[in-house]
């Protein structure tokens, strides 16, 4: 249809109105959740961030195709074909866990509704659960493999890689300036994604719960990782000869 000029102008006005409707829809639902207090619940809360998700997931890819309709230039340019990719793949995998935080809603919870950690994670929340939490549990072992595991080894993989063609520089210093700064990288990436295995897919017992609980850091989200890890990455790169 894209080789048919005629079709441009009618497809254009049809995939504008769906886009509107979409839009307005999805925008009238959040408003609406967050001004009213009787939808303040778990419920309305995740149909609220669903909506604003799909705000933002429509507006990253139809208003390039719009633009292409309605001037007939297919192309994109490189940064912004990039640009584009990153935040689809970033809606489409936020998606993918809002989903699935939608099926925990069903957990029932009794007894003391505290735990000791310093912010609401997902096995602190399990643990307090009154249901059977070993189906949701296997489902973040998948997900932490498929999100922690895969991209650690890839990125482990290309490292080595990197590594060993840095070891083929003839200079001396080339191969010191390669290496600081190979190595504050791979510092920030085994720590994070090492934190990330150790936490949410290694098994856990009662001692290894009460360390998790006293350490502020025990998560790469935490505010001492979010914080130091760029630092790394600056202090070295500063200091590279």
């Amino acid at each position: 249809m894209g080789n048919i000029p005629s079709l441009h102008t009618p497809l254009f006005l049809l995939l504008l109105l769906i886009y509107l409707v979409t839009v307005v829809g999805n925008s009238l639902v959040v408003v609406l959740v967050v001004a009213d207090q009787h939808l303040h619940s778990p419920m309305y809360f995740f149909l609220g961030n669903l909506s604003f998700l799909e705000t933002c997931y429509s507006s990253t890819i139809v208003p390039q195709l719009l633009a292409n309709f309605l001037t007939g230039d297919r192309t994109i340019s490189a940064q912004g074909c990039m640009t584009q990719l990153y935040f689809f793949i970033g809606f489409a995998a936020t998606e993918c866990f809002l989903l699935a935080s939608m099926s925990y809603d069903r957990l029932k919870f009794c007894g003391p509704a505290a735990t000791d950690n310093f912010f609401c994670d997902f096995t602190p929340l399990s643990e307090l659960a009154c249901t059977d939490t070993s189906v949701v549990k296997t489902v973040t072992f998948i997900l932490t493999l498929l999100d922690s595991v895969f991209p650690f080894l890839i990125t482990l993989a290309s490292y080595v890689s990197i590594i060993i063609a840095i070891l083929r520089i003839p200079s001396s210093m080339g191969t010191q300036k390669a290496f600081s700064t190979c190595s504050s990288r791979l510092t920030v990436i085994t720590v994070f994604y090492g934190t990330l295995i150790i936490v949410y897919m290694l098994p856990r017992t009662p001692d290894s719960d009460s360390s998790t609980r006293c350490s502020p850091s025990s998560t790469p989200s935490s505010p001492p990782w979010s914080i130091s890890s760029p630092t790394v990455c600056r202090a070295r790169s500063s200091g590279r000869p």
